[in-house]
């Protein structure tokens, strides 16, 4: 017995001299109840039992005993790893010893751990054939979850070798191991390996390598399983080519793949992505005749595409109906019904349904609370959307930067700048960035409070900051230069739009000539319209606007009339504005009758017109279009009246005008009572006065003047004082 001993212990000294490391066993003597002497006894069976050819890559007897006692301890033993440990295994292992020992054990689970142990031995990395056997092994175990991530892994560690090509080497790599584990040239289950790593394309975001694992497994005659196939089409989804996801399903479906729920539902999100709601309720009639029920999922597609054509109606009934089929809604369904509401500025339904959700227990998120707040936003409500946002921040969901946007919207809207700033900064603080929406509304706001100062002050901060302004930004900007009377500092924003890689557009043209017109640079404002032309812009009605409006300014009337031809002519609609703008010009020019005449037959009788019930044609309407006046409107020709000593129509022009339900203001008073005092009217034009005052409105310095001169000439010389002394009050105020 003790020359066997003896003889064993040499065999595993011979081991420990040709790999050049120690296993760690140490001779102090045998004795039976040893723990060290049974573990290497129990080694030396397993060798002296165990087939010698175990495969043709392990060559030597030594080897051979050494896989031997691998797989008997970690087959046989529950303290496996400690023993390998204890052993020094670890210092002796390799990838080869790993692959065969891989191949012998028939435990997934124990293969796993085998391999996973292995990961973790000094000096030791697993290799391409490594990763392939094992994702193989569990594969066939059906142990999906644990595949995935393995196959995450591999694809990891072959990047750091291959960037940009990894997949590739992955799918050689599993492909080359196939032969271990085909038998009878069924390959149904062996493939499943490339659908695993199909998904763990699509879930690293590599859409396009995914769907080249595809193509290269159809080459190999093999089919992807359904998930793999779902997460193909969805990928394309994501990548926005819809047009390859019918191509991709139609070789799907003659390669004998039967469409799951899960396929009907991608298939029904690419034709609502694509606006095509028939055929999407086509495929969702398909299902019901296939007998596949839809899932809320379904439901919940169908429900947001309605919502986005804004067919809100038949989004509520199918809403409803699938709550009768006992389908219950979820977070996405209440989401997108409520983000349909909220866009079409239905708050009332909206909350309705933000109620009915909260009352079956279903908690809102995000999303949810980032479209009421941005609804009351919308509303000017601001006092509702802090409450929300008060109440999102309480139940611990952290507030994103669109939440942050739609706050400093709406308060740059309402005018409270100071603070949208401090939202602002509370952003900074979350370590939020604020990006070229956050700006654009800050910009904007401060704009139209007319600090164009502090608004270029910002789009400086954004460059400092790395957030890229965008045509929004810049015409926002240029439009409050040019309402300043800065156009030729617009115009240096416009070439610095230009040299930043943007494109200027109608807008941009369209401010830049407002400006211009409205400083009377006419040649300059024509210069810009020519080069919109030329750049292929249509101009629009507010560029056709502001060079009218331009040209009565500059006494012009006739070329104006000659523009407002051509824009009819293209299809335009001429707004009030325009139409006033013409109006006044002709008055200027002494011109009132036929101002009048333009305005009986282009704005007398206003009623919109939507569609055509007299079987005109569009062209024939624009050319007898009737437009709705406004208070310029009605002031022009009131001031075209008096300046023609035609009190009277003026009079009843003022009187038409509060009959539109339009409230004069001060300078249609002030016109008004000019025109009276032309004619001597005093006490008719202080009764005009007291009128204005009753209806809240505050004299200015010219309604003032006129009264104090006529007032004076009436010899009405204490009233003329206490006139005069009310018009210094407001000069001083100012």
């Amino acid at each position: 017995m003790l020359e066997q001993v003896s003889s064993r212990a040499a065999m595993l000294k011979d081991i420990q001299q040709t790999t050049q490391r120690g296993i760690g066993i140490r001779r102090k003597g045998i004795c039976s109840g040893s723990r060290t002497t049974s573990r290497r006894e129990g080694f030396d069976r397993l060798a002296d039992n165990h087939n010698e050819d175990l495969g043709s890559s392990i060559t030597g007897k030594n080897e051979t005993k050494f896989i031997a006692n691998i797989c008997k301890t970690v087959t046989r033993s529950s303290c496996w790893e400690t023993v390998l440990n204890d052993n020094k295994f670890g210092d002796e292992v390799n990838p080869i010893h790993v692959l065969q020992v891989l191949s012998h054990l028939k435990n997934p689970t124990k293969a796993l751990s085998f391999f996973n142990w292995a990961g973790k031995q000094k000096g030791f990395s697993h290799t391409a054939q490594t990763y392939s056997k094992i994702i193989h092994i569990v594969t066939k175990a059906n142990m999906f979850n644990r595949a995935g991530v393995l196959m995450q892994e591999f694809i990891a560690l072959t990047e750091k070798s291959e960037p940009g090509n990894a997949y590739v080497k992955v799918f050689e790599a599993l492909n080359m191991s196939l032969k271990d584990y085909t038998n009878n040239n069924n390959n149904n289950t062996t493939c499943v390996v490339f659908d695993v790593l199909i998904i763990a394309c699509a879930q690293k975001g590599l859409f396009q390598e995914a769907i080249d694992v595809f193509y290269r497994m159809r080459r190999r005659r093999f089919m992807p399983m359904v998930q793999a196939c779902n997460t193909l089409l969805s990928a394309l989804l994501k990548m926005d080519r819809v047009d390859l996801v019918w191509s991709l399903y139609e070789e799907m479906v003659s390669s004998g793949l039967r469409p799951n729920v899960y396929i009907y539902n991608t298939l029904i999100n690419a034709n609502c992505k694509e606006r095509k709601l028939q055929k999407a309720f086509e495929l969702f009639d398909e299902m019901k005749t296939k007998k596949i029920d839809p899932t809320v999922v379904t439901y919940s597609i169908l429900i947001s595409g309605l919502c986005k054509e804004d067919k809100m109606q038949e989004a509520s009934d199918l809403f409803r109906t699938m709550q009768a089929l006992d389908v219950a809604p979820n977070q996405f369904t209440y989401s997108a019904m409520m983000d349909g509401y909220c866009k079409r500025a239905n708050m009332k339904e909206g909350l309705k349904l933000y109620d009915e959700m909260r009352q079956k227990g279903i908690e809102p998120n995000v999303v949810i609370y980032c479209t009421l707040i941005d609804g009351h936003c919308k509303e000017r409500n601001m006092e509702e959307a802090n409450k929300l946002f008060v109440e999102m921040v309480g139940k611990g969901i952290t507030p994103n930067v669109v939440i942050y946007n739609s706050l400093i919207d709406g308060h740059c809207n309402k005018g409270n700048l100071e603070e949208a700033l401090t939202l602002r900064l509370e952003m900074f603080k979350m370590s939020l960035m604020p990006d070229v929406f956050t700006y654009s509304s800050l910009i904007k706001g401060f704009c139209v409070e007319e600090k164009v100062e502090e608004a270029e002050h910002l789009l400086c901060e954004m460059h400092e900051r790395g957030v890229v302004p965008n045509c929004i930004t810049y015409n926002t900007l240029i439009d409050g230069l040019c309402k300043e009377g800065k156009s030729e500092k617009a115009l240096g924003y416009c070439v610095q739009m230009v040299e930043n890689g943007l494109v200027t557009d109608v807008v941009t043209f369209s401010t830049l000539i407002d400006g211009h017109c409205k400083e009377g640079k006419m040649e300059k404002a024509l210069g810009l319209y020519n080069e919109m032309l030329v750049k292929g812009f249509t101009p629009d009605v507010v560029a056709y606007t502001a060079l009218i409006d331009g040209y009565c300014k500059d006494g012009n009337v006739q070329e104006a009339f000659k523009l407002h031809d051509e824009m009819v002519g293209k299809g335009l609609m001429p707004n009030v504005f325009t139409l006033s703008s013409l109006i006044n010009g002709l008055c200027k020019e002494g011109q009132v009758d036929k101002a009048m005449e333009f305005f009986r037959e282009k704005m007398t009788n206003y009623s919109p017109i939507v569609t055509t019930t007299n079987g005109d044609s569009l062209d024939e309407q624009i050319n007898h279009y009737v437009c709705k006046p406004n208070n310029f409107t009605y002031t022009t020709l009131i001031y075209g009246q008096c300046k023609e000593g035609n009190l009277q129509k003026a009079i009843h022009l003022y009187r038409d005008m509060i009959e539109c339900d339009l409230k004069p203001d001060v300078f249609t008073y002030t016109v008004l009572i000019w025109g009276h005092c032309k004619e001597s009217n005093i006490w008719d034009a202080l009764k005009l006065y007291a009128d204005m005052l009753k209806n809240g409105l505050v004299a200015n310095a010219v309604t003032y003047n006129v009264l104090i001169i006529t007032l004076q000439k009436n010899g009405e010389l204490e009233l003329a004082c206490k006139f005069s002394d009310e018009c210094a009050k407001i000069k001083a105020t100012k």
